[in-house]
């Protein structure tokens, strides 16, 4: 890694998006209106390939209605990103141990982008369901990293 401050938002793109699964249990019981609370669980990962210069991410969210009693609502959904990082080499550095330090920057850059993407595909998929009036709360970044990042060398 040639310098931990070269992280520069214009050589990352966001390549590609895919919902790699999907599904919604949303009990006829469950009136939208009823649905005051939600909880929110996360799960994300992260690998990079240093000769293609490109990370991909996985996003896991679930999501459940918070009633004392059932029925419960139960959203969980599984994103892919690919990003393109132009100057990958100066942001990663692979341990001896084979295990990869990335640039804060570059890891926050990538859960920020990955958690608002899938904050627009969670909203529009959970129309005309118990979650309609849900949109994924604004968290950290840092929170995001933090609720299970797992790094993988290059392959």
């Amino acid at each position: 890694m040639k310098t931990r401050n070269s992280f520069d938002p214009e050589k990352l793109s966001l390549l590609r998006v895919d919902v790699v699964s999907g599904a919604i249990d949303n009990p006829l019981e469950i009136k939208y209106e009823d649905v005051k609370q939600t909880k929110v669980e996360l799960g994300f990962s992260a690998g990079f390939n240093l000769e293609q210069k490109k990370a991909k991410v996985e996003l896991e969210i679930r999501v459940s209605t918070t009633f004392e009693k059932e029925p419960q609502a139960h959203g969980r959904f599984r994103i892919a990103y690919l990003f393109g990082v132009d100057n990958l080499e100066e942001l990663v550095e692979i341990k001896k141990d084979k295990s990869i330090q990335v640039s804060e920057n570059l890891g926050l850059a990538l859960a920020n982008i990955s958690y608002s993407t899938a904050r627009g595909i969670l909203f529009s998929r959970f129309q005309a369901t118990a979650f309609r009036n849900f949109i994924l709360p604004i968290i950290s970044p840092k929170a995001i990293l933090e609720s299970g990042m797992e790094e993988s060398a290059p392959e």
